[in-house]
């Protein structure tokens, strides 16, 4: 729980003064190329969004292969260069995803919305997730980035 001071300026004391609050989310698990853990961190990467949504519906960390993960995530962050507002040429990540839920909706559908934002496909087989760059032949689940093969 916060507690915020607003100052007398702003409140007289009579009712309760609106805030906003911008918030930088949770800290989400990420994993390196060869799967270990890199420690949690605040990241908008649809790629650890996506797996965080796995992990919190019931997937184990031995259910998913996280070097796929990696490499859906290193994806996501690849620079591209756009025009922001002021017409200025920018470099910005490939896709991030801000997410936040206000009702009830399946992990299904949570997951199906990011998948689609951000152009990954779960894929799944053996008993494993995988999410990756590129197409695997061997039977597990996992997320493909959207890149042409």
């Amino acid at each position: 729980m916060a507690s915020v001071v607003v100052p007398n300026p702003i409140s007289d004391g009579r009712s309760l003064p609106r805030i906003r609050v911008l918030l930088r989310g949770l800290k989400l698990e990420r994993f390196g190329d060869d799967g270990v853990s890199l420690g949690k961190a605040f990241t908008n990467n649809p790629a650890w969004v996506l797996l965080d949504v796995l992990r919190r519906s019931g997937w184990l960390k031995s259910e998913i292969d996280l070097t796929s993960f990696a490499a859906a995530a290193a994806y996501c962050e690849e620079p591209i260069e756009t025009t922001n507002l002021y017409g200025t040429t920018v470099l910005i990540p490939r896709f991030q995803c801000n997410l936040v839920v206000r009702q009830r909706w399946s992990a299904a559908e949570i997951a199906r919305g990011i998948r689609n934002g951000s152009s990954l496909l779960l894929t799944y087989g053996d008993g494993a997730s995988y999410a990756s760059g590129r197409k695997y032949n061997g039977a597990s689940a996992g997320c493909e980035a959207g890149r042409e093969q």
